[in-house]
């Protein structure tokens, strides 16, 4: 009996020692991704392939966008059947590794993937030309990203560039003011603190406290990529802005000629659209609404600095920033003042001077 026990015993470890196969490597794969803001976002349901010589395995990552696996050691290339998508781009891994040891921790990141900017499909070109559906799709989705910013000198445009307070504007909308505010709607107006500015490029970077505006999001910026120029001659644009007396208007038009520094479109621009972002046809911001001309018998052209001009000053004072009170400011009262009470106040007794 005793002899038996100790057989089954044995025979129990020893498949459990067959189970374990110490000739395989654990491997916890993860796929994240880093956004503009600098939050890290795991990839989840991605298809991916790990490869060595002519045998094959796929495995999908989870919702925490990590997957484990048993393998053979070896050289493997890792590569994903599918693009995963952030930001406006697309991201897609080829990487060969070296498994070995017991256990093996791969990172698919930003930095070892190929990333490449998702245009336009070709539904969201074709209703660009009717100027209808997509741009009311854009309008929707993108004028919470645009304020009016008022200064001293009068008022212009800006828009947000990351979920902290952070916008952009340009230079001669705040000019010298020490007086900055920026009001989201009719009933949200905040203060503002000028962090940095450049008078030549006419840029300047504002931060506001977003506490006070729930329903404000950050814009999508176009990232230039191998020389590529954000858009070319012809091409259809838009800008959300606060014209004369309005706020988040918005306006189209196409781009007439691409500079190294600015773009020339034939999109009107008024006083109050200055600072305000161009986006394409995508809704990517590739510039800040700068200038209007007026010809004597047309409607003239209007002038953009590239969104490249911005972004640097935007990157060296990121971290400077300090945001003001959450506090509302003021705004003008909805409605008129009521003419009965005015009439009320009228008819009070006067006062007698006598005594």
């Amino acid at each position: 009996m005793i002899r038996l026990f100790r057989f089954t015993v044995l025979f129990l470890v020893f498949s459990l020692a067959l189970q374990a196969r110490p000739d395989l490597v654990k491997v916890h794969l993860r796929v994240i991704l880093v956004d503009r803001d600098l939050n890290q976002k795991p990839v989840p349901f991605l298809l991916v392939s790990l490869k060595s010589g002519a045998k094959s395995i796929e495995v999908k990552t989870g919702l925490d966008g990590t997957v484990e696996a048993q393998l053979p050691p070896g050289k493997y290339t890792i590569t994903t059947p599918k693009p995963a998508e952030l930001g406006g781009r697309s991201f897609t891994w080829s990487v060969s590794v070296n498994i070995t040891g017991a256990q093996e921790n791969i990172d698919l990141t930003n930095e070892n993937a190929k990333a490449e900017d998702i245009s336009a499909p070709p539904s969201a070109r074709s209703s660009e030309g009717s100027g209808t559906g997509d741009l009311t799709e854009h309008f929707k989705r993108l004028k919470n990203t645009v304020v009016t910013v008022i200064s001293e000198s009068g008022h212009g445009t800006g828009f947000f560039v990351d979920s902290k307070g952070l916008l952009l504007t340009n230079q001669h909308v705040v000019g010298n003011s020490e007086y900055l505010a920026v009001q989201f709607d009719r009933e949200h107006k905040i203060q503002a603190r000028l962090i940095a500015a450049d008078a030549q490029k006419d840029v300047a970077l504002l931060a506001v406290n977003l506490a006070a505006l729930p329903n404000a999001s950050p814009a999508p910026i176009f990232r230039v990529t191998s020389g590529k120029p954000p858009v070319q001659e012809g091409e259809r644009v838009f800008t959300i802005g606060s014209p004369l007396t309005l706020d988040k208007i918005i306006t189209t038009g196409i781009v007439s000629k691409v500079e190294p520094h600015t773009i020339i479109s034939d999109i009107n621009i008024n006083p109050g659209n200055s600072g305000g972002p161009l986006f394409n046809g995508a809704g990517q911001v590739i510039g800040l609404t700068t200038f209007g001309t007026r010809g004597g018998s047309g409607p003239g052209v209007s002038g953009i600095v590239r969104i490249e001009e911005a972004l640097a000053l935007l990157e060296q004072n990121r971290a400077k920033a300090t945001l003001p009170p959450a506090s509302l400011l003021p705004v003008e009262p909805l409605t008129p003042y009521p003419v009965e009470g005015l009439k009320d106040a009228l008819r009070g007794e006067k006062f007698d001077p006598r005594p």
